[in-house]
């Protein structure tokens, strides 16, 4: 990390024919390789802020823009052709399935890279590549992608994105409809993005547990403004604003923070940096109630 690769400056937009501002006056960073988390009710703004990243906004939805979004340090969405902003922009949905265009997983991945017209043998090496990535086997190649397994298909919607060699990637709610170890294994793909490709990865997520595990830093928006930007614990630690923003923090932390607030425990000594955010911490914490009532 370290170079920026996306910068949100003072950047609000309102949609034609509304009276509020689905983004105000944003202001965001985000350098290569980092793991952003977006957390939000509803009407929050999340889906407003990735359709800025991708150039749909301002190129394909009509409204009354302020301020500027630039991308690697010279695009400036505004005036870059959306062609240009969508080859520097993967962007996967929480239902891989309307994505998919394509009869094989083979031709659903290299759908992209046919698209940019990229030749043979850079198709074949990016193929393999992208196949490591996201741990697809080669034999399911053939197979339509509709046959495949919810985690698998959200696997192969990366892949495709991935194809176009991107410097961001788009995650929304990508784990909304596959099972636990569908879940698992997106993670797991999503981690390698940041790691191995320096990917920029925007992950929005309603899930606490997900982006506590994976990101670098998250942010929580509401009603079009950024609220709240910081590493997940810290961010998570945050148990009031969260809930009364319609975001739930990982149940563990709100015991916590019951406990911690409980007149009772007020003389157990306990430390506010004490507040449980996973099954381990929780067991740590309780242990320290315990072995002070003995």
């Amino acid at each position: 990390m370290g170079k920026k690769i996306i910068e949100f400056r003072d950047f609000s937009w309102t949609y034609e024919g509304t009276d509020f501002k689905a983004l105000d006056k944003i202001n965001l960073t985000i350098e290569k390789g980092e793991f952003l988390g977006i957390m939000g009710e509803n009407g929050a703004g999340k889906t407003t802020l990735c359709r800025a990243i991708n150039g749909l906004i301002p190129h394909r939805f009509k409204g009354d823009l302020g301020g500027d979004l630039v991308i690697d340090g010279e695009l400036d969405t505004f005036d870059t052709p959306l062609e240009i902003l969508t080859s520097r922009v993967g962007v996967v949905g929480s239902d891989p399935s309307a994505q998919f265009l394509r009869g094989t997983v083979e031709e659903e991945v290299v759908f992209v890279a046919e698209n940019i017209g990229l030749p043979v043998s850079e198709i074949e090496e990016r193929l393999h590549s992208v196949l490591k990535t996201v741990k697809i086997d080669e034999k399911f190649l053939q197979k339509a992608p509709t046959d495949l397994s919810g985690g698998q298909k959200q696997r192969v919607a990366i892949a495709a994105a991935l194809m176009g060699n991107p410097e961001i990637m788009i995650l929304d709610e990508p784990t909304s409809q596959v099972d636990p170890v569908g879940k698992e294994e997106i993670v797991e793909v999503v981690e390698r993005l940041c790691c191995d490709r320096n990917v920029a990865v925007i992950l929005v997520e309603h899930r606490s547990n997900e982006i506590l595990e994976v990101a670098d830093t998250v942010i929580l928006l509401s009603q079009g403004k950024l609220l709240l930007k910081d590493a997940p614990r810290p961010f998570f630690a945050n148990v009031d604003l969260l809930l009364e923003r319609g975001v739930y923090p990982p149940q563990i932390a709100q015991f916590g923070k019951k406990v911690l607030t409980d007149p009772f425990f007020s003389g157990f000594n306990l430390d506010p940096d004490d507040l449980p955010m996973n099954v381990e911490d929780g067991v740590r914490f309780i242990k320290r109630i315990l072995e002070y009532q003995r």
